[in-house]
């Protein structure tokens, strides 16, 4: 027994299978595998970071170096999503993995999540429903990080507001609708634009006052749209400086 519940159980969860809370458009896809470092050849111990968009349909490839490993994976908007583990495997020969990239296909690791929900509704109990369990996820590239910690940090401000009679439960319903919810909705609907014309939307992101603001920008914490604002008036300004 509880006075109040934050549903943070994923993207299947039960608490919104109960209390039906949200509603997202469609569903993302991504599988990935992790090389350790220690077993490539040399020749593959320093592969870049990259995405490489349009390398699936609707989604890209994408290579992450950590410390100890590399995260490989890809990442679709297309539904069914088939053939991914096939397309992830060659996605690997062509980095240049070779055995140690066939060998961790053992170990991949499958994601489906919500994306594109449009509000959340309030169900008639105090319950807050977070992160990817409310389809919160920037539509491009999946990220949902961001969306999941301010969320949360929402619900317990929220929480602790009405545990101190100080706010009601459909104060946090308010503020995500309003926030959070708007930015994924306008990535839900640039996601359409940018996956139908990858190839221009990539030429773009080549220039310099297009992707420095945007890398800071997501460096900083910033939702999508302020990140995109900030990138289209350094762009504009280069322009008319040009």
């Amino acid at each position: 027994w509880c006075d109040q519940l934050v549903g943070a159980d994923g993207s299947r969860g039960v608490v919104n299978r109960i209390f039906q809370v949200a509603r997202p458009r469609s569903r993302a896809t991504a599988v990935e595998v992790e090389v350790p470092r220690r077993v490539l050849e040399a020749a593959s111990r320093h592969v870049r970071p990259c995405f490489d968009f349009d390398y699936v349909k609707e989604g890209y490839g994408w290579v992450f170096p950590k410390r100890d490993y590399l995260s490989v994976g890809v990442y679709t908007l297309t539904r069914p999503a088939t053939g991914l583990r096939e397309r992830l495997a060659e996605y690997l020969d062509e980095k240049g993995f070779g055995s140690a990239g066939r060998e961790s296909l053992g170990r991949l690791q499958g994601h489906s999540y919500g994306v594109g929900t449009r509000r959340l509704q309030p169900p008639e109990c105090p319950v807050y429903l977070v992160g990817d369990a409310a389809g919160m996820a920037e539509t491009i590239t999946g990220e949902g990080i961001y969306y999941a910690l301010e969320s949360g940090r929402l619900a317990g401000e929220t929480a602790l507001g009405v545990a101190a009679r100080k706010s009601v439960p459909n104060e946090y319903y308010r503020r995500v609708n309003q926030g959070i919810l708007w930015d994924t909705r306008l990535s839900w609907h640039f996601s359409k634009l940018f996956y139908r014309h990858p190839e221009w939307w990539t030429s773009l992101l080549r220039f310099s006052p297009v992707w420095r603001p945007l890398l800071q920008g997501y460096a900083e914490g910033l939702p999508l749209y302020r990140c995109l604002l900030r990138a289209g008036a350094l762009y504009l300004r280069s322009v008319r400086a040009a």
